[in-house]
């Protein structure tokens, strides 16, 4: 209660803010529970690792209003590229008729990452017998990668094979893609 016509006017045109506490005994267990404002909850983690190009299907989220009833709309801003390497957050909004208010947000982070190496195949069979003293062209090999980008390939081992000199020799390709994955392959010549 104000003291005097001073104090009255400070608090004339003021907002005054109330929290409740209720506490709540029920069979021995006691409960203290803060009213909150609305609120959006995120089902599952609120950070998820995808791989490039493969397909994520998210859990979504719930909202609540100030007496913990569900909110029947969310929606969501934001998306991500699961093409793409990067970082992506979809943020869960919804707005509580019961609090004329919207709800508190909840943000998910999407991380697109490739951790996958290409794939190689090789042109023609893995091993091949050559005569001695004849010739041999290498048949080569291609690559995909899960990206869906071209990867580098590189092919080594090639200049040493001798079709005058009887002896196994081998051919490695290699397929590196855009984010450093590398995987490779092998051809066996056999000249005799």
């Amino acid at each position: 209660e104000p003291a005097n016509q001073a104090e009255y006017s400070l608090i004339s045109d003021s907002t005054i803010s109330v929290i409740f506490t209720y506490l709540i005994i029920d069979n021995n267990v006691t409960t203290t529970t803060l009213e909150q404002g609305p609120y959006v909850e995120l089902k599952g983690e609120d950070t998820v690792y995808v791989e490039i190009s493969e397909s994520y299907r998210d859990k979504g989220a719930i909202a609540y209003d100030s007496l913990g009833e569900r909110i029947k709309n969310v929606w969501t801003e934001g998306s991500a590229n699961y093409w793409e390497v990067g970082t992506y957050t979809i943020t869960y909004l919804s707005y509580s008729s019961y609090d004329n208010s919207y709800a508190k947000e909840a943000i998910r982070t999407i991380i697109v990452v490739d951790t996958t190496a290409p794939e190689i195949t090789l042109n023609g069979a893995s091993v091949f017998n050559v005569e001695l003293g004849t010739s041999y062209s290498d048949w080569g090999a291609w690559s995909t990668d899960n990206s869906g980008d071209a990867a580098t390939m590189t092919t080594t081992g090639l200049d040493e094979v001798n079709v005058n000199i009887a002896g196994t020799y081998y051919v490695t390709y290699t397929a590196i893609d855009q984010s450093g994955n590398e995987s490779t392959a092998i051809r066996t010549i056999h000249v005799k």
